[in-house]
Formats: structure tokens, sequence, C-alpha cells
């Protein structure tokens, strides 16, 4: 009998493009939610445009105040983590997906670079 295992893993290099929020998971633990954007050219017909995908990243609430402070919109930043996607039925009924990264490290390219 043979086992399968699989990785879940995101490595993400883009810009912060919202303020961090803090959320409630449940009762005992909270996490922090902002978005990054990312871009890539792609090629249509003879022409390149720039295409923009956000990605909403969630971080546990116990994240040190010093990456808070650079979760300024516009700084550049790089994420490790995995992707998380959950279920819920919204007011009219309908299932809905909701995917996220949960981030597991957080590091910021230019203020490494500046040291």
């Amino acid at each position: 009998m043979s086992t399968t295992t699989g990785v879940n893993k995101v490595i993400l290099l883009g810009e912060v493009s919202s303020l961090p929020v803090t959320k409630n998971a449940n009762h005992n633990t909270g996490y922090w939610a902002f978005t990054v954007a990312t871009l890539e050219m792609v090629k249509k017909g003879r022409d390149k445009t720039v295409h923009t995908e956000n990605h909403q990243i969630k971080v546990t609430a116990d994240i040190s105040q010093y990456v808070i402070e650079r979760l300024q919109p516009g700084n550049k930043i790089y994420i490790e983590g995995r992707i998380e996607t959950s279920s819920f039925v919204d007011n009219k009924g309908i299932k809905r997906y909701d995917t996220c990264i949960i981030a597991t490290k957080i590091e910021f390219p230019e203020l490494a670079i500046a040291s």
C-alpha cells in the first residue's frame, strides 16, 4: 500500500496593497489580514500587457510589531506560506469559496538590501 503526500507551498514577491486589519477567527485566535499584489507580463498576440493578481494574506495575531509597521501599501514584500480554501454560504444561500495564503515567513527585500 502506498501513501501519497502533497506539497502546499507558496512563495510571493510583490507589493503590499492594503493596510493590515485584525480579525478574529474564533473566540481564542485572531489574525492580521492584508492584500499583496503581484505583477507579471502577459503576451497577448504581439502585445505585452501587465497582469495584476491580488492575494489575500493572513498571518497569526502574534506577528511582531516590526512586521506590522512595515505592512504599508507600496512596500515590497516576500512571503512564504500555504494556500487555504474555505467555504461559506452567502445571504442568498449560495455556497461560496474563499482562498487565501497563510503566511509563515515574511521579509522586506528593500530593507535587507539597505542594511
